[in-house]
C-alpha cells in the first residue's frame, strides 16, 4: 500500500515530490513517523535506522534536516488513511462483543499545547484562563470504540471549538448501528434535535439545572426513568439556524434515567432508547462508565506516546505526529487485545495486558515489522505473546479522587526523553 502508485499520489503535497529514489522514500518517511516520536528528532532517526539494519547501536542514515525538509512533502492525511486501512482489516478479522446489538462510541475531547510558531498559532490560535498568559493550543476530538479500544476517528481543531461543534460535524463517521456515550460537555436542545434528525443513537450525561424538564425529573420526582417530549425554546433554535443547523423537527422525545451515585447522589442520562423493556434502566448506569474508557485512551497518547512532544512545528507537522500516534495507539490497542484474548478465560477475569510494555515493544519491532516480508507472521505472534506474558491485575473497585490541577504541566519541547 505505502509503495503504490496511488497512494503516493493522494499523500504528497506537489506532483513533482518522491519522485526520486532516496533514502527517505514517502514510504519511509511514513513508517519513520508511525513509530510515534518520543526521544529527540536525530537519535530517533538514527534509532529507526539501527532497527531496520537489524544492529543494536545507532546508525546515520539521515538527518533531522533532511528529515524536516522530506515531511513538507507529505500530507498528514497518510495517516488517516493507514489508520482507515487497520480498522478495515480489523473488523474485518475480529468479532467484537457489542451492547444490544450496538457498537458503543465514546466521543470527547482534550487540549493539547502546541508549538508557539506564528503558523502553528494562526492555525489553532492562543488560549487559556485562569492563571498565566494565554498559550498557543489545539483541540483533539475523538471517536472511540469502548471494547476494542480503537479510536475511530480523531483531528485536530482550532482550540476554542465547542465539543458539540466537533461532534454534530462528525457525523460522517457514526453508523446507524453506533450507540454514542457523552459526558456532559456535549448535551444541548440543538445537538439532541440534529442527532435524532439523524437517527443516531446516544446516551448522555445531563446538567439539570440547563434544562428545565430534566430538573423538575431530578428535584420534583422520584421515578427512575421518565419519556418526556421537549419543544426546543426559539433561542436554541435561533442558534442552531445561526450555526448551520438546518433542523427539521424543534419538538423531539427522549427517555430520562435516574442512576443513583455513592453518597446519596444521582446522575441524570438522557437517551435516544425509548423501549424500557429491550433497554432496562438497570442496565444505564453500567452502560455510561464504559465513556470513562476514552479518557484512559487520552491518558496514553498523552502520558505514554507524549503525543505533546511534536517532533515539528508548522501545523502539518503537528498534525502528522498526531496522526501517527493515534495509529500507533490503535496498533497498540490491537496487539493487547488480541493478546488478552489469547489467554484462559480464568486469567482474561482477571488480568490486563500493561500497555506501558506494549507500546515499547511495539516501537522496538515496528521499522522491521513495516518494512520485512518474510518472517512477519512469525513476528506478529512473538510480539503478541510477549504482550499476553506481561500482565497487570485488573482492580475493579479502585478508585481514586481526580486531582485538579490549576495549572496545565508544560512540556517544555527542549527538555525531551532519551529512553
Amino acid at each position: 500500500m505505502l509503495e503504490s502508485d496511488e497512494f503516493i499520489a493522494t499523500h504528497r503535497t506537489n506532483p513533482t515530490d518522491f519522485t526520486r529514489r532516496r533514502t527517505l522514500t514517502l514510504s519511509m518517511l511514513v513508517i519513520c513517523l508511525a513509530q510515534g516520536f518520543i526521544k529527540g528528532l536525530q537519535s530517533e532517526l538514527d534509532d529507526f535506522f539501527g532497527r531496520l539494519g537489524d544492529q543494536a547501536a545507532f546508525v546515520r542514515a539521515v538527518t533531522k534536516s533532511a528529515f524536516s525538509q522530506a515531511r513538507k512533502k507529505l500530507k498528514p492525511s497518510a495517516f488517516k488513511a493507514l489508520n482507515s486501512l487497520l480498522l478495515d482489516r480489523w473488523y474485518q478479522s475480529v468479532e467484537v462483543p457489542r451492547w444490544h446489538g450496538f457498537r458503543l462510541l465514546a466521543a470527547d475531547s482534550t487540549t493539547l499545547r502546541v508549538p508557539g510558531l506564528p503558523e502553528t498559532i494562526d492555525e489553532f490560535g492562543l488560549h487559556g484562563g485562569g492563571k498565566g498568559a494565554p498559550v498557543p493550543m489545539a483541540m483533539a476530538f475523538g471517536l472511540y470504540e469502548v471494547f476494542s479500544g480503537l479510536m475511530l476517528h480523531a483531528d485536530l481543531h482550532e482550540g476554542s471549538a465547542r465539543d458539540r461543534d466537533l461532534m454534530a460535524g462528525s457525523l460522517s463517521h457514526v453508523r446507524a448501528d453506533d450507540l454514542l456515550l457523552l459526558d456532559r460537555g456535549f448535551p444541548s436542545y440543538w445537538l439532541i434535535a440534529w442527532l435524532l434528525q439523524h437517527q443516531r443513537h446516544f446516551c448522555m450525561r445531563v446538567d439539570a439545572m440547563a434544562f428545565k424538564d430534566f430538573e423538575a425529573f431530578l428535584h420534583q420526582s422520584t421515578e427512575i426513568e421518565k419519556i418526556v417530549t421537549i419543544t426546543m425554546p426559539a433561542p436554541a433554535v435561533r442558534k442552531a439556524m445561526s450555526s448551520g443547523y438546518a433542523l427539521e423537527q424543534t419538538t423531539f422525545t427522549v427517555r430520562l434515567i435516574r442512576v443513583p451515585l455513592p453518597g446519596g447522589k444521582s446522575e441524570i442520562l438522557v437517551t435516544s432508547l425509548l423501549d424500557s423493556t429491550v433497554y432496562p434502566a438497570s442496565e444505564f448506569g453500567a452502560l455510561y462508565h464504559q465513556r470513562w474508557r476514552i479518557e484512559e485512551c487520552f491518558k496514553l497518547l498523552k502520558c505514554r506516546l507524549a503525543v505533546e512532544h511534536f517532533s515539528g512545528e508548522l501545523p502539518d507537522s503537528v498534525r502528522q505526529d498526531f496522526l501517527a500516534k493515534v495509529w500507533l495507539g490503535n496498533l497498540t490497542a490491537t496487539f493487547a487485545y488480541l493478546a488478552r484474548g489469547s489467554l484462559p478465560d480464568e486469567k482474561q477475569a482477571h488480568f490486563l495486558p500493561n500497555l506501558t510494555y506494549a507500546v515499547a515493544a511495539l516501537r522496538a519491532s515496528l521499522p522491521r515489522l513495516m518494512t520485512k516480508v518474510r518472517n512477519r507472521v512469525r513476528m506478529i505472534k512473538d510480539l503478541i505473546e510477549l504482550v499476553a506474558n506481561t500482565l497487570e491485575w485488573l482492580r475493579p473497585d479502585r478508585h481514586f479522587p481526580r486531582a485538579r490541577q490549576a495549572v496545565k504541566p508544560i512540556r517544555y519541547r527542549a527538555y525531551k526523553a532519551v529512553r
